[in-house]
């Protein structure tokens, strides 16, 4: 064989040269393009998919928090007219916030398990929504009768000998108006945490 190709031409053995240069350069290319075509694929599915869902997760997620954050201060007696109205500012936001967090995740492709799961965070969600919106209705109430701490009041004007005053009565009624909003925020957490859980579970 090796008599056959020193009998060769020189021009004919490096145009053999060549094209066995050229077969190499065109698989390794070939296996190069294949390579980057699964890559861009992979890049332009976890640019255009995954983060913008995860983005828009975590949003909803932050929102929730500051909301519930938000209601708990509310509960705070010693929080003047001005704070607790920045409160609910805080909350009006933290709804904006939710409302964009759900536009970017609601496009995004999902599979049969995402799809499942983001169902299951829909009907959680509505619940804790409605339970909020109960809190709210009951904080609005309280907020208008105008005592934002009933109980000190209910003691300053026992304290003046005011036990029989129409003042005392609606110190009482504040203080009732009160209870039943610590209780709506009580009775708020289960379902707040049921639909954070499905929140980080669809966001895994």
């Amino acid at each position: 064989m090796y008599k056959m190709f020193k009998n060769v031409s020189f021009k004919k053995r490096l145009n053999a040269a060549f094209i066995f240069l050229a077969v190499i350069v065109l698989a390794v290319a070939s296996i190069g393009w294949s390579g980057n075509s699964r890559l861009a694929t992979h890049i332009d599915t976890l640019a255009n998919n995954a983060l913008p869902s995860i983005s828009g997760l975590w949003k909803v997620n932050e929102g929730q928090t500051q909301i519930e954050s938000s209601e708990r201060a509310l509960l705070n007696l010693e929080l003047s007219a001005e704070d607790r109205s920045a409160e609910l500012t805080r909350i009006q936001k933290a709804w904006e916030q939710i409302n964009d967090g759900f536009k970017e995740y609601e496009p995004a492709f999902r599979t049969a398990e995402e799809d499942k799961l983001y169902k299951e965070l829909q009907a959680k969600w509505d619940i804790w929504k409605k339970n909020h919106e109960a809190f709210l209705d009951f904080n609005k109430r309280f907020e208008s009768l105008g005592i934002l701490n009933p109980f000190k009041r209910q003691l300053e004007l026992i304290g003046q000998g005011n036990t029989k005053s129409p003042d005392l009565e609606a110190a009482r009624r504040a203080g009732a108006f009160y209870n039943q909003l610590s209780d709506r925020a009580k009775a708020n957490r289960p379902s707040f945490q049921a639909a954070t859980n499905l929140i980080l579970e669809n966001i895994k």
